[in-house]
């Protein structure tokens, strides 16, 4: 894993995916022969802050691999907007290879997995209100909501990594 320039300041055992910190680093990143997995956030995003936690943990599940053509990287849109402004929406995960975005991984989820997991939310936070003799609060919601909403962004992000990494670095996209 490269960590060279785009680290933070933040040490390598805290943090796995390195940051981009220069923009026009960005290009050269993405240009390596093996994958870069980037994430795209912005400041005050609730969806943003879940999947940074998530992003994380696949990059270190990952990192245990002793394959060193994978590599994941943070790009704050807040920060370096150009890098950005072509995106429909935030957070994103972008599959980069040889310079080429090749995908984009679906972590946030869409309105059918939306209104389910609103919905189990709403009902566990119910039911904990209930055991704990007190009524239900908005808090509640929240914090159920954020519980399956990383959830799913684990599985979905886990699952696409997996995805292009047997797909891409096995060859079958030449």
């Amino acid at each position: 894993f490269f960590f060279g320039p785009f680290m933070d300041g933040t040490d390598d055992q805290e943090r796995c995916s390195a940051v981009l910190k220069y923009e026009h680093l960005f290009k050269g990143e993405v240009q390596r022969d093996g994958l870069t997995f980037v994430k795209y956030r912005q400041n005050n995003c609730k969806a943003c802050e879940n999947l940074s936690a998530v992003f994380e943990r696949v990059c270190t599940e990952w990192r245990t691999t002793p394959d060193d053509r994978l590599a994941f990287l943070e790009v704050d849109a807040s920060r370096h907007p150009k890098l950005a402004d072509h995106l429909p929406s935030l957070p994103r995960v972008d599959v980069y290879r040889k310079g080429q975005r090749l995908d984009t991984l679906r972590v946030v989820p869409d309105g059918k997995d939306s209104k389910r997991m609103y919905s189990k939310g709403v009902s566990e936070a119910r039911k904990a209100a209930k055991s704990g003799g007190r009524a239900m609060e908005p808090a509640d919601i929240i914090a159920h909501l954020d519980v399956q909403t990383k959830a799913y962004m684990y599985q979905t992000l886990r699952d696409g990594v997996a995805a292009a990494v047997t797909q891409y670095l096995s060859g079958t996209d030449a």
